[in-house]
């Protein structure tokens, strides 16, 4: 068996083809954060292991020969020119926005043979930034290599946004049900003032 291994790795490297990941546009975000989720994409794309990625420090240099900025080359135009310096199969590209409280992720595979868009996903998030490094960017991944979301990582988002809210509704709850307690007592005091002194135990849980 063990004599199959380096045929069976060689056939896969054979089959499989490169990708290239550039750096998201951040609109609306630092590119700080859009460099920072466009890495993430790229490792979440790597341990899918449909494709070979190239290395972000080779993409890097390629845009700087040519005088590119890794978040100036956003034209399908100017990806595909790059794909084909890099030798790479499949180019990823992208943008990440902020419209008010949403954040919403959308890429784009394309091919660079044909030089058309093959795949697209996009992702819209209501909430912090950084849950789009938690769960976001491999939704992104599974969307662009297998066309389907990671519904468990988007339900416990749900999940944790529901809870909050029936905090918030317990909260609410207890401090009515302690107002109303005290003026139950209040009223009960009241009309006992005649009947000479009386205590009162109230036990909060």
């Amino acid at each position: 068996m063990k004599r199959f291994l380096p045929l069976l790795f060689f056939v896969y490297v054979l089959n499989s083809q490169t990708m290239a990941v550039l750096e998201f546009e951040g609109k609306g975000i630092s590119q700080t954060d859009a460099s920072a989720l466009s890495d993430r994409l790229n490792n979440e794309l790597y341990k899918l292991g449909e494709y070979r990625l190239v290395e972000r420090n080779q993409i890097n240099e390629i845009l700087i020969e040519q005088g590119f900025q890794q978040s100036g080359c956003t034209s399908d135009e100017c990806v595909v020119e790059v794909g084909k310096l890099l030798g790479a199969q499949k180019m990823v590209a992208g943008s990440i926005s902020k419209v008010g409280e949403v954040y919403s992720v959308s890429a784009r595979i394309i091919d660079m043979q044909s030089g058309e868009i093959e795949k697209f996903a996009n992702l819209d998030h209501e909430g912090k930034i950084g849950e789009l490094l938690k769960w976001g960017m491999k939704n992104i991944a599974l969307q662009l290599v297998t066309g389907k979301m990671d519904e468990m990582a988007v339900d416990s988002s749900s999940i944790v946004l529901e809870t909050e809210e029936k905090k918030g509704f317990n909260k609410m709850y207890m401090w009515g049900g302690l107002i109303l307690l005290g003026g139950g007592t209040a009223y009960y005091l009241l009309s006992q003032e005649n009947t000479g002194s009386v205590n009162v135990s109230v036990q909060i849980p």
